[in-house]
């Protein structure tokens, strides 16, 4: 499920990012910092993308050299710490087992790399999809999310 609608997020924002980036850019009704800051809102979807290419990249590009002519360290580096997620999560259960008492959330960790790592790639997916739609005039059937509260949890909100 939480592919699904990642990879819906995903799509449509790139769809908005095809439909207005340059006119987002080029438009003279607003202040340049505005500008840049919608611009940047546009890329968002797309950074998963590049950072997983970068972690593809880091991890092949050494094995066809033996004395690979640019170092990939540094963005080895960087693509794993993007790649996956920002750190926020972390800090935050890290914070909540010592500061508020609840070591059970360590149990959680785990999970948010799995997380993380779906959700990058369902990002690269609607991508994809916001392509082939842009290319080809197909687009993303609607999978409506599927709830998995009962109708107890329900009545009791």
């Amino acid at each position: 499920m939480r592919f699904k609608q990642v990879r819906r997020w995903a799509c449509g924002h790139n769809q908005c990012l095809f439909r207005y980036f340059k006119l987002t850019v080029a438009t003279v009704h607003q202040p340049l910092l505005r500008r840049l800051d919608a611009a940047l809102v546009l890329l968002v979807f797309l950074f998963p993308t590049f950072s997983l290419l970068g972690l593809i990249a880091a991890m092949v590009y050494p094995t066809l050299y033996a004395f690979p002519p640019f170092n990939f360290a540094v963005i080895s580096v960087f693509s794993f710490v993007v790649a996956f997620g920002n750190f926020s999560p972390y800090f935050q259960i890290v914070t909540a087992v010592l500061r508020d008492r609840q070591p059970e959330a360590v149990v959680m960790l785990p999970l948010i790399f799995l997380s993380s790592a779906i959700s990058m790639i369902a990002a690269v997916a609607g991508l994809a999809l916001a392509v082939r739609g842009a290319l080809f005039d197909r687009h993303l059937q609607w999978d409506k999310t599927k709830r998995f509260r009962g109708a107890t949890a329900d009545a009791l909100a």
